[in-house]
């Protein structure tokens, strides 16, 4: 079990999966950008809340490897704001509603994901 562990700490924390995290973060900015135009929004909106789902997987993916890093202690990822503040987001997002205009606001706080990435990608000299 210590392996898991150990390969979601690596993963984790590797340059490629913060930069793919940051690359998703963006592309949904852009995604949601987009929604803003009706006529692409309705021509396209079939692929839109496709990609739009794959990006939600990946962060769902995203916070279980976090919670899994933290080994026999999976409770302390709930001691990090941001992660508190990534999870909340993600669970919103999850939850299914024909409002949109209460959830797109959520979507939109996903944007502000891309402040927490900031201050890993110094960290990782491109």
């Amino acid at each position: 079990m210590n392996s898991i562990f150990k390969t979601a700490q690596i993963i984790t924390n590797s340059r490629a999966f913060n930069v793919y995290i940051f690359s998703l973060i963006t592309f949904s900015a852009i995604l949601i950008g987009i929604e803003t135009y009706p006529d692409i929004a309705s021509r396209y909106r079939d692929l839109i809340v496709l990609i739009d789902r794959f990006i939600i997987a990946c962060f769902v993916l995203e916070i279980g490897l976090k919670i899994i890093a933290f080994g026999n202690k999976p409770f302390l990822f709930f001691k990090d704001p941001w992660n508190v503040f990534d999870f909340i987001i993600v669970a919103v997002c999850l939850i299914p509603s024909d409002d949109t205009h209460f959830f797109s606001v959520f979507r939109i706080l996903r944007v502000l994901r891309i402040l927490r990435m900031i201050t890993f990608l110094p960290n990782y000299a491109f």
